[in-house]
């Protein structure tokens, strides 16, 4: 039942893409980019769980099921792992939980598998679509304001596959990968157009604080002695 609704769900996604998007400059590139993306991000889960055997991305869905058996019963016990630094006993079983990037990044895949039931295939499609967005906001924007980057742009963005490879799935890159085009392709048109929506800005500074935590946030939660 959880896996169908998740399905239903991420087709009606694609469906809304679709409809608001349909007169997009790279429209007849939606389905197939989108279904590679998709591929790129199980590729990345198989390659992992089958011939690596350890990386990030089974750390992250370790802790994330961990997490959701400890805490996915309980609304209060979930939003305080949410919402505050790791408890000493989780740092303690997971270490992973003591860098301040990647403890961010965990409570997203938490959320996730809250909603999945621990399914680390359905959570990568997620990512890979959240990421996904974030290249279709990107190209189109690029291209809306100047159709001479619409060759650079398809190519680059959408199949060179080293790219397409490492920000599908569920890796840091994936969501950081959809703040910073969006950041990117809010940027270049306001450049264009000389006006940014009050919405956007609101956007921005939500993804600027996203983009951050992920990717740059440095600070050490303080350790009980």
């Amino acid at each position: 039942m959880i896996l169908a609704i998740n399905l239903l769900l991420i087709l009606a996604i694609i469906w809304i893409l679709y409809i608001k998007t349909r007169n997009s400059p790279v429209k007849e590139h939606l389905v197939i980019a989108l279904s590679v993306k998709i591929f790129a991000g199980i590729t990345l889960g198989l390659l992992y769980f089958r011939y690596y055997g350890f990386g990030d991305t089974l750390v992250f869905s370790e802790v994330a099921t961990s997490v959701v058996d400890l805490h996915g019963n309980s609304f209060t016990g979930f939003m305080t792992f949410l919402l505050n630094d790791p408890d000493e006993i989780l740092t303690k079983t997971f270490p992973v939980l003591s860098e301040p990037r990647s403890a961010f990044f965990i409570k997203i895949v938490s959320v996730f598998y809250l909603l999945t039931s621990n399914n680390y295939w359905i959570t990568s499609i997620y990512f890979s679509l959240i990421s996904f967005l974030g290249s279709w906001m990107l190209s189109n924007a690029l291209i809306a304001n100047n159709i001479k980057l619409k060759l650079p742009a398809i190519l680059a963005i959408f199949y060179f596959p080293t790219f397409v490879f490492w920000t599908s799935g569920i890796l840091k890159e994936a969501i950081a990968w959809f703040c910073l085009a969006t950041l990117v392709s809010y940027i270049y048109t306001f450049i264009h157009r000389r006006s940014l929506p009050f919405r956007q800005l609101l956007i921005s500074l939500l993804l600027l604080y996203i983009l951050w935590s992920i990717k740059y946030r440095f600070h050490l939660y303080n350790k009980k002695k």
